[in-house]
């Protein structure tokens, strides 16, 4: 919900060479080979994950050459999709005041995980409640964003998100070449096939 401290965090040195450490060794660790499914890392291999934008200059750090692909998308569209959901979220909360019960972070770790429940359940945006919030937020991870794409020394390509929609099939197919990826025509019609525009 409010992401400006990562940067200013991360802009001092001894907090940032700190937490590309600790990164450095949970990608060495058992939790991150449970991730990739116990495979060694050797081919393209990416995640999706908006707040990466605000966390990449420690994935860059860790995984040098790393490749930057940003899709942007119109702020209306994004602001009613993160409102739309957080609404959602809101409405299928049971009634209570659990989510505002202060409990030890470790705490509702070990919960959440012995639980079935999901760890979403912990999880709310009160920012996002409010439409114009809702954009606010998506105007901070734009101009972080454009500022990465600027500043990063490694490969990058920016696509939008109305094209990829629109045009699902080329836009793909630009996307898998980036990542080097394999981009067999069948495929990318496949991939295509699973947008829902």
């Amino acid at each position: 919900d409010w992401p400006l401290a990562t940067p200013a965090f991360l802009r001092h040195p001894r907090f940032f060479d700190d937490a590309a450490g600790l990164l450095a060794r949970a990608v060495a660790g058992s939790r991150f080979r449970e991730f990739t499914g116990g495979r060694p890392l050797a081919g393209p291999w990416g995640f999706k994950d908006p707040r990466a934008v605000f966390t990449f200059p420690l994935w860059a750090r860790v995984f040098p050459g790393a490749k930057l692909l940003v899709i942007r998308r119109n702020g209306v569209d994004a602001a009613h999709s993160l409102a739309s959901r957080e609404a959602a979220r809101w409405r299928d909360r049971p009634a209570g005041d659990d989510y505002l019960r202060i409990r030890p972070l470790m705490g509702r770790w070990q919960d959440a995980l012995k639980s079935t429940e999901s760890f979403e359940n912990y999880l709310f945006s009160t920012r996002c409640l409010a439409l114009a919030d809702a954009f606010a937020l998506w105007e901070e991870y734009v101009a972080e964003a454009e500022a990465l794409l600027a500043r990063h020394d490694g490969p990058t390509l920016a696509l939008r998100y109305e094209d990829l929609v629109a045009e699902p099939e080329s836009q793909l197919a630009l996307a898998a070449q980036f990542c080097g990826l394999p981009a067999e025509p069948e495929a990318i019609r496949a991939a295509a096939r699973g947008i829902d525009r």
